[in-house]
C-alpha cells in the first residue's frame, strides 16, 4: 500500500487494526475517516518569526487566536460517554474531572482545546508547569471536528468557529470557554493582538486561515501559524528536542549526567540526528532526578559507571559523539538558543542547508520537560532547516545569548525506574539567575 496514504489514514484514525484491515482487503484508504472515541492526530501549527513572515506564508485576513500554555485536549462525546485525550493520544479523562463533568453529554461531538491552570482567587492564567499543582483548571475550546454525525474536518475554519460560538457544549457554566480571537489584516494589528495575548498570560498567538480545513496529519500546516511571545523580545522560537545521550559531569556536577546530547527526529523514518549538547538551564534538582531516572542511582566516585554506557546507542541515531551514557529516545526537552549555526560535527538537517554540514544551536538553554509530547512530536530536520533560513533572512549578525527565563519554585519528586522516561515534576523548571546551577564551571560543551 502507498506509505503516505497509510500514514494519512492512521493520522485520521490512529487504530492500526482498522488501517491494516482496509489494506488487506484492498479497500480505499481515503475512506478511513475520523470516528468519535478514536482520537486523531491533532492539527499542528508552523512556527513563524514575525507577523510579516506569517503574512507571506498565508496572505489575506487571518484569525488571530490566543495560544494558551496548557495541555492540548481532544474531547470526544459519543453515546452519552465522554473521554478526553492528550496530544500523545493518551486517555486523560480521569485527570481533569472537575472541568470535564461540566460538558454536555446529550449529543455527539469531537472538540479540540487546551486545559489551562488558573488561580482560584482571580482566574489568572498560570503556566503549564502549574497545571498538575493547581486545583482549578479551565478548558478553552478552539475547534470542532465532529458534530451530530457530521465530519467537519473538511469544512472551512470560519464555519467550524461559527459552530463553536453557536453550539452550547457546556452543561454548567464557568469552566469551559471559547479561545479568544479576532480577525487581523495587517502586521500592526497582528503584533498588537500578540501583545494583548501575552499580557493576558498566554504563550502567544495561533494565526488561522479562515478558509482552511482541519488537517489530520503528522506534519505542520501553513494554515495554522504560531507566533510566540519570544518574538516580541527577538528571542526566536524554541525547539522540542529528544535527549539521546550524555556524559558524567565535573566539579559540582560529578555525580550527575551533564551535558546532555539532544537530537531532532525525522517523522518519515524515525531517524534521530544530533543537534547540540545542553548544559544550561538545568537546576541541581533536575540533574539529580534525570540521573536517577536514566541510571538508577547517582554516579559514585568509586564506580566505573562513568566509563561505560548502561544502554547501547540507539540504532536510529546519527552522531559522531561518543557519549558515556546512551538513552532510549522517550523524553522531549524544550530548548531555546541564541541562534542556529552550521556545524561540522552535528548531523541535524545534514544536506538540507549544506551538503557537508549539519545544524547546531548556539548557547542552548533548557526550558522545560514537555510531558505533553512524545518524540514523534519533536522538532524535525526540516523544521530546523526552515528556522535557519528564517534566521538568515531576518538577521545579519548572531544574536546574543537569550536571557534566562523566570524561575519556578519546586521540590524534588520521587525516583523513577532506571532507564525510564523522566517523570513530570515541577523540579524540571528553569534555573533562577544567580543560583549555583545557573552557571557552569565546565568548558563549552558544543564542539
Amino acid at each position: 500500500a502507498d506509505g503516505a496514504k497509510c500514514r494519512a489514514a492512521f493520522a485520521r484514525r490512529p487504530n492500526a487494526r482498522d488501517v491494516i484491515e482496509v489494506v488487506a482487503r484492498g479497500g480505499d484508504l481515503d475512506a478511513v475517516r475520523l470516528e468519535p472515541g478514536i482520537p486523531p492526530k491533532p492539527m499542528l501549527a508552523t512556527p513563524c518569526c514575525s507577523a510579516a513572515e506569517a503574512r507571506r506564508k498565508t496572505p489575506g485576513p487571518l484569525w488571530a487566536e490566543r495560544k494558551y500554555d496548557g495541555q492540548r485536549a481532544a474531547i470526544h462525546c459519543f453515546g452519552g460517554r465522554l473521554r478526553a485525550f492528550s496530544r500523545k493520544l493518551d486517555d486523560i479523562t480521569a485527570k481533569y474531572p472537575d472541568v470535564l463533568e461540566r460538558l454536555d453529554r446529550s449529543r455527539d461531538y469531537v472538540l479540540d482545546g487546551e486545559i489551562v491552570a488558573c488561580a482560584a482567587e482571580d482566574e489568572r492564567l498560570l503556566p503549564f508547569q502549574r497545571l498538575t499543582a493547581s486545583g482549578r483548571v479551565v478548558l478553552f475550546l478552539f475547534d470542532v471536528l465532529w458534530l451530530d454525525g457530521r465530519d467537519l474536518c473538511g469544512a472551512p475554519f470560519s464555519e467550524r468557529r461559527r459552530l463553536l460560538e453557536t453550539t452550547a457544549f457546556e452543561a454548567s457554566p464557568g469552566r469551559v470557554r471559547l479561545a479568544v480571537g479576532e480577525t487581523v489584516e495587517s502586521d500592526e494589528a497582528t503584533t498588537a493582538a500578540l501583545r494583548e495575548a501575552v499580557d493576558a498570560g498566554c504563550e502567544g498567538l495561533v494565526l488561522k486561515d479562515p478558509a482552511s480545513a482541519y488537517e489530520l496529519a503528522d506534519k505542520r500546516s501553513n494554515a495554522w501559524l504560531k507566533l510566540k511571545k519570544d518574538y516580541l523580545d527577538g528571542a526566536g522560537d524554541s525547539f522540542d528536542l529528544v535527549p539521546v545521550g550524555g556524559w558524567r559531569g565535573s566539579g559540582r556536577k560529578r555525580r550527575w549526567i551533564s551535558p546532555i546530547l539532544v537530537a531532532v527526529r525525522d517523522p518519515d523514518t524515525a531517524a534521530l540526528s544530533c543537534v547540540c549538547r545542553v548544559m544550561s538551564g538545568f537546576s541541581d534538582a533536575f540533574y539529580k532526578q534525570f540521573t536517577l531516572a536514566k541510571l538508577g542511582a547517582e554516579i559514585d566516585d568509586d564506580d566505573d559507571r562513568s566509563a561505560r554506557s548502561v544502554s547501547p546507542k540507539h540504532p536510529d541515531l546519527d552522531t559522531p559523539e561518543r557519549c558515556e551514557f546512551w538513552f532510549d529516545p522517550v523524553d522531549v526537552f524544550e530548548i531555546r538558543a541564541a541562534d542556529i549555526s552550521l556545524s561540522p560535527t552535528h548531523r541535524a538537517a545534514l544536506g538540507l542547508v549544506a551538503n557537508d554540514r549539519g545544524l547546531s544551536l548556539r548557547f542552548p538553554r533548557f526550558l522545560r520537560l514537555r510531558t505533553d509530547k512524545s518524540p514523534a512530536d519533536a522538532t524535525t530536520p526540516a523544521d530546523l532547516a526552515d528556522a535557519y533560513r528564517r534566521q538568515k533572512q531576518g538577521q545579519a549578525e548572531p544574536s546574543p545569548p537569550p536571557p534566562p527565563p523566570p524561575s519556578l519554585s519546586s521540590a524534588p519528586p520521587g525516583l523513577a525506574a532506571a532507564g525510564g522516561a523522566v517523570p513530570p515534576p515541577d523540579v524540571l523548571a528553569p534555573v533562577p539567575p544567580g543560583s549555583p546551577s545557573s552557571s557552569s564551571s565546565e568548558p563549552s560543551a558544543d564542539p
